[in-house]
């Protein structure tokens, strides 16, 4: 099969936040071939980087073609994520910023910032064009 794929990252929305455990529930929403998919991860605070990179390869592999076949290029496919460096630099930033906030918040003695800084977190989106 060589049909080419091809992915774009539309969005990414947080779902839920629980600041106790220090995790979020997100929703990444992408295009592939056209056709609007979406994916839900959890996200902790502490490795922005690692989650980032999570999310590529989970988008990539979200339809992974299994083959039983004895050809080795029976499973062939061709991925193309657009603007792949450019969607992971804006996710690190994104995910970074969150985690920062984050941390803020647990330093944070005044209750009224505290809650600010919860309701950012917790209806932080970001949409890529």
């Amino acid at each position: 099969m060589d049909e080419k794929i091809s992915y774009q990252v539309k969005s990414i929305d947080v779902t839920e936040f629980d600041p106790r455990k220090g995790n979020a529930k997100v929703r990444i929403t992408f295009m592939k071939n056209e056709m609007p998919v979406s994916l839900d991860k959890e996200f902790h605070f502490t490795n922005a980087v690692g989650f980032v990179n999570s999310i590529i390869n989970d988008v990539k592999k979200k339809d992974n073609i299994v083959t039983y076949e004895d050809d080795i290029l029976s499973g062939y496919q061709v991925i193309d994520f657009k603007d792949e460096e450019g969607v992971g630099e804006k996710l690190l930033n994104f995910f970074s910023r969150l985690s920062e906030k984050y941390r803020m918040m647990k330093k944070m003695k005044d209750a009224q910032k505290y809650m600010r800084m919860f309701d950012e977190v917790k209806a932080a989106k970001i949409i890529l064009e």
